[in-house]
């Protein structure tokens, strides 16, 4: 290679390298909820600079990296160190924070996404996810899989319903919320929300259900079964999806039918 093909190539890099040094340093900014120090329509233009050469796949690593650091190092740890009264707000707080940041990044990584969805480049792979669901994957991956995390959402959720069942005031808003966000971050996926909710949910509706309607005979025990029927039904349409209440109710009408009870 001539000494000019070095100077340029030289050049070349370096001018990526200051391009990338702006954009993750923007990143870090909203991250920590600070004004970027690059304004969007700059990002914008580095990010289409750095497509059309080539670099399109390094920058995509370099924001997942940047994302993924800020997760585990700051928000996995403050959502461990929620008290259990809140929790649930808490996570809640974290992800919609984690999505302000998530849409700004879609917002200058327009034209970066627009290449991973057309996967005409070589450089691409068939797997590979725009920025917004990488952000979503990313927050499932290092915040929510967490074991502690998980199991813990998991049990604070179901705490929640059993204390509706029992007659306490809860905040139906924020499970709902909660519900919407899990479904969310499965990218069009409903298996992260089975395995952390719907699933222990349904398990325990069953369980409460053969608590309220065991040991009720004859015309109590239909009246019994209806009743808690429509109280489970009502109770889920606050806050479950619409998939969800179809699994629940055919669930429970399912065992009203199997102990002779179809009634309906």
């Amino acid at each position: 290679m001539s000494e000019h093909s070095q100077l340029s190539a030289n050049d070349h890099d370096q001018e990526i390298e200051v391009q990338m040094n702006a954009i993750s340093q923007a990143i870090i900014d909203v991250q920590n909820k600070r004004e970027p120090t690059t304004n969007l329509f700059t990002l914008y233009t580095y990010t289409y600079q750095m497509c059309i050469k080539d670099f399109g796949p390094y920058l995509y690593q370099r924001i997942g990296e940047l994302i993924l650091t800020h997760l585990r190092e700051k928000v996995c740890p403050a959502v461990v160190a929620l008290p259990q009264t809140e929790f649930l707000a808490g996570v809640l707080a974290q992800y919609n924070d984690h999505l302000l940041v998530s849409r700004w990044v879609s917002q200058f990584a327009l034209y970066l996404d627009g290449r991973i969805a057309s996967q005409n480049e070589t450089q691409w792979h068939a797997y590979v996810s725009t920025t917004s669901e990488l952000c979503n994957d990313l927050f499932v991956n290092a915040v929510l899989a967490d074991g502690h995390v998980k199991e813990h959402l998991t049990f604070v959720m179901l705490e929640t319903v059993n204390a509706d069942r029992h007659g306490n005031a809860v905040d139906w808003l924020i499970l709902q919320n909660i519900c919407q966000m899990l479904i969310a971050c499965g990218n069009g996926s409903r298996e992260f929300y089975y395995d952390v909710f719907e699933y222990h949910f349904l398990l325990d509706a069953v369980h409460n259900f053969y608590i309220h309607t065991d040991g009720y005979l004859a015309d109590d025990y239909l009246r019994r079964v209806e009743e808690q029927l429509h109280e489970e039904e009502e109770r889920a349409m606050r806050f479950l999806d619409d998939t969800t209440l179809a699994n629940l109710g055919d669930i429970l009408y399912s065992l009203v039918q199997w102990e002779g009870g179809d009634f309906y």
